[in-house]
């Protein structure tokens, strides 16, 4: 599993550019998995990390295996946390993203946001928001 979201973004970043120049086909869904009682922090700023950008089709993001709130998954910090991009008219559009056991705390402005078309379904389950940790 993943203990930073850099990694995590960085696997995206790579996934994505592999996709984009013809490497290779995509995979019907994508599954990444966050370590267990791991916060994960996230800041704004020059040598900050945020926000998580997934730009995978059907990519779920967990919290442990299995994948539930219990395990203790958060998100914390910065403005907005996830960004979730339109890629729709894209060679490799982007139509669901699913959180699974994500706790989503101390965000300034949205836990999720974005400029997804409304053909993009993003779902959050069995997970928390909190503005307060």
């Amino acid at each position: 599993g993943y203990n930073n979201l850099l990694d995590l973004q960085n696997d995206i970043y790579a996934e994505r550019a592999r996709l984009d120049d013809g490497e290779k086909e995509p995979e019907s869904s994508y599954q990444f998995v966050l370590c267990a009682d791991t916060d994960f922090k996230l800041s704004s700023g020059f040598d900050g990390f945020g926000p998580l950008r997934p730009m995978l089709d059907n990519i779920q993001i967990s919290c442990g295996l299995p994948p539930r709130k219990s395990n203790k998954c958060t998100i914390t910090g910065n403005d907005v946390q996830v960004f979730v991009e339109d890629f729709q008219n894209t060679a490799h559009p982007v139509t669901e993203l699913t959180f699974i056991g994500v706790t989503f705390s101390r965000f300034t402005n949205a836990a999720i946001t974005g400029t997804a078309s409304s053909a993009m379904r993003v779902l959050v389950v069995n997970s928390q928001f909190s503005v307060r940790a």
